[in-house]
């Protein structure tokens, strides 16, 4: 049950409300304050509270929108999100995250990592869309078990089977590329096994 004497409501009509000391256990904890709005058929709610947990949320049922910078420079960050200890976390559970810009970079002080259980495709899927792709390390490290590059640098399974036989890399490596990339693949052959 609420504390009477810190636990007020304040409507400002049937649609819009502000709570503050409320004693209610939440998911969240006990809130501090909420500001709460629906929309006028009941379809759509809306809240933005704080917890004595130290959570601070902003609800909203379906579409949120963050418009900023119409009289910002083109040359200056116009939008800022800053984490100052701990981790940023982006979740979309049931769909995809997608960033579109000009130019994006991804800038990590010590390692980036891309997992994915299935694929991780860089550049375009159509052949010529994407014009080139530079990989520049001191060191760049590939293990595979097979696929084009695989082949071409002699790490794949297939190699594998014939280890120690006097079955030539080489020969090993053109077959491979004639059923994954045809002449072209062949060619590279040829660069890798002279």
């Amino acid at each position: 049950m609420a504390n009477e004497q810190n636990h007020e409501i304040k409507t400002f009509g049937p649609q819009f409300f502000v709570e503050t000391g409320s004693d209610k256990m939440e998911y969240s904890g006990k809130a501090v304050y909420k500001i709460a709005a629906q929309t006028k058929k009941g379809e759509f709610k809306n809240n933005i509270s704080f917890y004595e947990t130290g959570l601070a949320r902003y609800y909203n049922e379906d579409i949120l929108e963050i418009d900023v910078g119409e009289k910002g420079s083109s040359n200056e960050i116009n939008f800022r999100s800053i984490v100052q200890n701990g981790h940023y976390s982006v979740n979309a559970d049931k769909g995809e995250i997608r960033l579109a810009a000009k130019n994006i970079i991804i800038e990590a002080s010590e390692e980036l990592t891309l997992l994915a259980k299935k694929k991780v495709q860089i550049g375009y899927p159509n052949a010529g869309v994407t014009k080139e792709i530079k990989l520049q390390a001191d060191k760049v490290i590939v293990d595979t078990k097979g696929g084009n590059l695989g082949d071409a640098l002699g790490l794949s399974s297939i190699f594998k089977s014939f280890a120690g036989s006097f079955v030539s890399p080489k020969s090993i490596a053109k077959a491979a590329a004639g059923m994954y990339g045809g002449p072209l693949a062949s060619a590279a052959v040829d660069k890798v096994f002279p």
